[in-house]
């Protein structure tokens, strides 16, 4: 939090929106994060073999010299470090497979683990068949070949469909009054954006940034 603070506030921003700073200063702080998780925190792996290691010499070291009590100590404070790099591994599986049904806490970690692998063999596109019938295979050319299919298949020549519009309206009977209208119209509050996102269920994104609804709850204080 301390880490996300400092990020935040020493990040500048412009934009012609506040939605459009937002955007801008979650995308410098996602930097910021995977250079913090590479650098820092991300040896979780790492580090839960060196622990296993070493609580399992401890207490070698016991059943041949006996349970002293520094041994103890040093047992259950390595134990503690383990088990929370274990959560922490587990979690790491859990939203990367984006499983929501099955919740952590039972070392579910390997079958987390096997549910990413899935998800990503099952949404990678390795290959686009054109209109003209050929495959293309490289990333550049399939962004560009889906690009140009959704702006022809959103596209069409300018048409005047106000007399259609027109048609369509006089037959739906007015049920939205002035004061209905003015409702909607009226700026969105600070408590309804916060009844929003605390409406939201843990391990979701909102949007395509991957910043969950977890770190949202935590740091909202800062960013809202």
């Amino acid at each position: 939090m301390d880490s996300v603070h400092k990020y935040w506030r020493s990040s500048t921003a412009t934009g012609k929106s506040k939605m459009a700073i937002l955007q801008q200063k979650l995308k410098k702080l996602r930097a910021h994060i995977h250079l913090w998780n590479h650098t820092t925190f991300g040896k979780i792996f790492k580090d839960k073999c060196a622990l296993e290691l070493e609580l399992e010499c401890i207490q070698k070291n016991i059943m041949d010299n006996g349970h002293t009590n520094t041994l103890k100590i040093k047992e259950s404070t390595t134990q503690k470090k383990l088990n929370e790099r274990c959560t922490q591994e587990e979690t790491l599986w859990r939203q990367k497979s984006r499983i929501q049904w099955l919740k952590e806490g039972e070392r579910n970690t390997a079958f987390f683990h096997r549910s990413t692998i899935q998800h990503r063999m099952t949404n990678r596109i390795n290959a686009i068949k054109t209109d003209e019938g050929n495959h293309v295979r490289t990333q550049d050319e399939i962004e560009s070949e889906l690009v140009s299919h959704f702006h022809s298949l959103l596209s069409e020549e300018h048409q005047d469909r106000s007399p259609a519009i027109a048609q369509v309206i006089s037959h739906i009977p007015p049920i939205i009054t002035p004061e209905h209208n003015a409702s909607l119209l009226r700026e969105i509050s600070m408590a309804e954006l916060e009844e929003a996102f605390n409406s939201m269920a843990e391990g979701k994104a909102p949007g395509p940034d991957g910043f969950t609804i977890n770190f949202f709850h935590h740091c909202w204080d800062l960013l809202k």
